[in-house]
């Protein structure tokens, strides 16, 4: 990508056919070469809100080394001529039927297909949203308009006399419907341009509030179609704003508004009907946009304020991916997966290292933070028992409850004890023991993960997918007999302890040098973030709704 051509090689014409080495992979686990072959344009843009930053090939080899059920995939493809989206679809469809026929394909092991165009992928979870804001700014063109109209309407009642004087020297209904549109065009345009230049000072702030998953949020700002959108509102107002005061203003009594006093001036009673009816609709509009404005911020409000079942404040975390071959588990004799010791050396060296440093509480590890990165799924059963339970699989250490404050509701956590050589012990949720075990005491029971699977503690359940998602049932593995290569590292800090970025940086550097610390932030923020696009919609709407009353 553009990005990192300028990072990694300061946007310089001689990185092209260089060297980049990158660790990738999972049937070829490590670091491998590859050349710089090219480079995308600045405008190329694909995923949101993360950006893939670099492509290589993946042969069909390797894909089939992925094994079934292991990954997901994704296609692109462009459109024969002439082949509509739903014969796609239904050509899609067959292909999943020739490949579920299979003989000896389990139903789990099914594939799933869905094919869906470029731009709905892009902007389906933000398209409501930005329709609504839309909906929002028309609502108030319309109050703008009405309040501009009916201005309009007080001064051509105000010039009645004028307009008579110039209906008798020879003015025709026409040549005044001109003239009143003409100082509504002056008036409209004088109106847009400067609110086109307002638009323009406030595109560096708006381009700030968007919130990072609106797709191409940060490319906001003027452009010719922005200036010829602004032309056609204008021209479009001044029609809706101008056209009924100026009917209405050329359409008057000549005579009878030449024998009035001079100070006489008053709408007829057709003028202000018009006022009220416009008045009114000012007042609905706004009314309502109100409304809507108080419902999202209750709704927002009450978001904030869900149980998430944990407490993320002032704990830190970082998130780390040991992709070297000597992190990767090995087989024995029986397919017996083994923990590579190196792999359980960094964790134990890493949290030592972290614990020791001025400010931490408490440090524990888990394969993905509540909000943030991807839980493993698995289907148990009960040992002897045919009945299915799905769950969020999480892989932790005892520390991880006791740094984000997880109840432990009844049992124990995970202890120094639980190690490869003891039998297989597990952690499971509230929600996870009442689905498995119904009102049975699940403590001591097993369930079957290739091997039986002790349950020796059940803890809170905690909102891991969003602030509007329930908790999901979730099941939790030792480290110390489980490790995986996602390692995400939660630090409960002290008030006031600083930026311990660098220090922890610096400790996972001086274990491994070759292991990034990616996304170092804290569980407040990643909440916050997840919500950003809410606020933000809300905020507009609100803002919108005041700027309507007003």
């Amino acid at each position: 990508s553009d990005g990192l051509w300028h990072r990694a090689f300061g946007g310089d014409l001689s990185g092209l056919g260089r060297p980049l080495t990158l660790t990738i992979g999972r049937s070829q686990r490590g670091p491998r070469t590859f050349t710089v072959i090219g480079v995308l344009p600045a405008a190329f843009r694909f995923t949101y809100p993360e950006e893939t930053e670099a492509w290589t090939i993946t042969s069909w080899s390797e894909v089939e080394h992925y094994g079934r059920g292991h990954l997901a995939f994704r296609a692109v493809g462009r459109l024969m001529p002439g082949v509509t989206f739903p014969a796609a679809q239904a050509r899609v469809g067959a292909i999943r039927a020739g490949l579920t026929d299979r003989p000896g394909m389990r139903p789990d092991d099914r594939p799933i297909f869905r094919l869906e165009s470029i731009a709905d992928w892009v902007v389906a979870d933000t398209r409501p949203s930005l329709v609504l804001l839309g909906g929002v700014a028309v609502l108030l063109l319309l109050i703008t308009c009405a309040t501009v109209a009916n201005a309009l309407l007080v001064r051509v009642t105000e010039r009645q006399r004028e307009l008579a004087v110039r209906a008798s020297l020879g003015a025709d209904q026409c040549r005044l419907v001109r003239q009143l549109l003409t100082e509504g065009i002056v008036l409209r345009a004088a109106g847009a341009a400067t609110g086109t230049g307002v638009a323009v000072l406030l595109a560096p702030l708006l381009r700030a509030l968007v919130p990072a998953i609106v797709p191409r949020g940060d490319e906001i700002g003027l452009t010719p179609w922005i200036l010829v959108f602004a032309i056609a509102a204008a021209g479009l107002t001044t029609i809706v704003s101008a056209l009924a005061p100026a009917w209405r203003g050329a359409r008057l009594d000549v005579v009878s508004t030449l024998k009035r006093a001079t100070g006489a001036v008053s709408a007829d009673r057709s003028t202000a009907r018009w006022r009220q009816a416009l008045v009114g609709g000012q007042v609905a509009m706004a009314t309502a946009l109100l409304i809507s404005a108080a419902l999202l911020l209750v709704s927002f409000w009450r978001l904030g304020h869900v149980p998430l079942g944990f407490d993320g404040d002032k704990v830190l975390t970082v998130e780390m991916r040991l992709l070297e071959s000597k992190y990767s588990a090995t087989r024995d004799a029986k397919g017996t997966s083994i923990p590579s010791p190196v792999l359980l050396a960094f964790q134990q060296e890493l949290v030592a290292r972290v614990r020791a440093l001025p400010g931490v509480l408490e440090a524990g590890l888990t394969s993905a933070v509540p909000f943030r990165g991807t839980d493993f799924y698995y289907v148990l059963n009960r040992v002897g028992d045919q009945r299915s339970v799905g769950g969020n699989g999480r892989f932790v250490d005892a520390a991880y409850f006791t740094v984000m404050r997880i109840p432990l509701r009844s049992g124990r956590l995970f202890a120094e004890t639980d190690t490869p050589a003891n039998p297989k012990v597990a952690v499971i949720s509230e929600s996870y023991a009442h689905q498995m075990f119904g009102a049975e005491d699940p403590l001591g029971k097993p369930i079957d993960r290739g091997g039986p699977v002790e349950v020796v503690g059940v803890v809170g359940d905690i909102r891991s997918a969003g602030l509007d998602k329930e908790p999901r049932p979730a099941i939790y593995f030792p480290r110390t007999q489980q490790p995986v290569e996602l390692i995400c590292l939660v630090i409960r800090t002290a008030p006031n302890s600083g930026d311990l970025g660098p220090a922890i940086r610096h400790a996972i550097r001086e274990i491994d040098p070759s292991v990034p610390a990616m996304n170092l932030t804290t569980i407040d923020q990643i909440i916050t973030e997840s919500v950003a696009d809410r606020r933000f919609y809300t905020t507009a709407t609100s803002a919108f709704a005041v700027v309507a009353l007003l």
